[in-house]
C-alpha cells in the first residue's frame, strides 16, 4: 500500500541565463585575444639572415614591436607611432617597470623587434636607444632564413 506524504513534488528548473552570459563573455575574450595576436604579427618583409635561428625560447609575455619600412612602430595593437614618440617611450618604461628584476635594476621583459628589411637603420637604432633608456636589455631582432639554406661543407 502506497501512502502519500501530502507534499507536492516540485520540478527542478535550470536557469540558463548565467550560462549564456558566460558563453558570451568567453566569445568576447577569445575574439579580443585573437585580434591582439594578429596585431603582433603584422605582415612585414623581414630581412634574411644566413645565421638566423628558429625562435625556440619564446616567452609568453614578450613584447613584439613591428616596424614598417617608413619607421612607423606598431605595438600592443595601439595606433601606429614614430620612434621617439613620447607615447612609445611611456609604453617601454611601463613594460620595463612591471618586469624589473630586484638587485639588477634591469627589466626582465623580452622585446622582439620585427623590422621590415627596407627600414632605415636610424629608426631601428632609435628604438634600440629607447629600449636602453627604459632599461630593457633583452632585445631580439627577428629575421627570416634564406629560401635555400646552404648545407654545411
Amino acid at each position: 500500500m502506497r501512502l502519500s506524504s501530502g507534499r507536492k513534488t516540485e520540478e527542478a528548473n535550470l536557469d540558463m541565463t548565467p550560462m549564456i552570459d558566460i558563453v558570451f563573455l568567453l566569445i568576447i575574450f577569445f575574439v579580443t585575444v585573437s585580434e591582439l595576436s594578429k596585431a603582433q604579427n603584422l605582415k612585414l618583409e623581414l630581412p634574411v639572415a644566413d645565421t638566423a635561428n628558429p625562435d625556440i625560447r619564446v616567452k609568453a609575455d614578450r613584447l613584439v614591436i613591428n616596424m614598417t619600412k617608413n619607421g612607423t612602430v606598431h605595438v600592443l595593437g595601439l595606433d601606429p607611432m614614430k620612434v621617439h614618440d613620447p607615447k612609445l617611450k611611456q609604453i617601454l618604461h611601463m613594460e620595463a617597470k612591471q618586469s624589473m628584476e630586484k638587485g639588477t635594476g634591469m627589466a626582465a621583459r623580452q622585446v622582439v623587434l620585427r623590422g621590415d628589411k627596407r627600414v632605415e637603420f636610424r629608426y631601428v637604432q632609435g628604438l634600440m636607444k629607447d629600449c636602453q633608456e627604459a632599461k630593457i636589455w633583452q632585445l631580439e631582432l627577428q629575421a627570416d632564413l634564406p629560401a635555400q639554406v646552404r648545407p654545411d661543407m
